[in-house]
């Protein structure tokens, strides 16, 4: 019975954190969202793996291409986030030295966040649905 499988359990419920994390992000781009829909997508992509291992089936599909294309533009949006505080971390209670650089890579993450939107937008989360059919049967 699919309620008893620990994959699909699990599998759901990080395509609900995914979901909810796109859903946020296609509103307004947060720190937060962005670091929760990357790890959502590292546990799919290994969920996916260990099913099709396991029960060694030719799957039809695999996960969207458009999830290695977001993964990536996100990754860049967290690179320069992390950047950022690490900075302000080392600069201590001076920080106008750092100004220049916290600019700069202020700037980067506006063009980084522009960049990704068209992604967010045009990811179709019912393309999973698809994956989840295959993991049930």
């Amino acid at each position: 019975m699919p309620e008893e499988n620990p994959i699909l359990i699990y599998w759901q419920s990080e395509l609900d954190v995914f979901n909810k994390n796109l859903l946020l992000l296609r509103e307004q781009i947060n720190e937060e969202a962005v670091h929760d829909l990357r790890v959502a997508i590292k546990k799919l992509r290994s969920c996916f793996r260990i099913y099709s291992e396991l029960v060694k089936k030719n799957l039809k599909k695999g996960l969207p291409a458009s999830i290695d294309s977001l993964f990536s533009i996100l990754g860049k949006q967290r690179d320069i986030e992390m950047s950022k505080k690490l900075l302000l971390s080392m600069g201590g209670k001076n920080t106008a030295f750092l100004n220049p650089i916290l600019v700069y890579l202020e700037l980067l993450q506006d063009q980084a966040g522009e960049y990704s939107r068209p992604s967010i937008q045009e990811l179709e989360p019912e393309k999973f649905a698809a994956l989840t059919n295959q993991i049930q049967t």
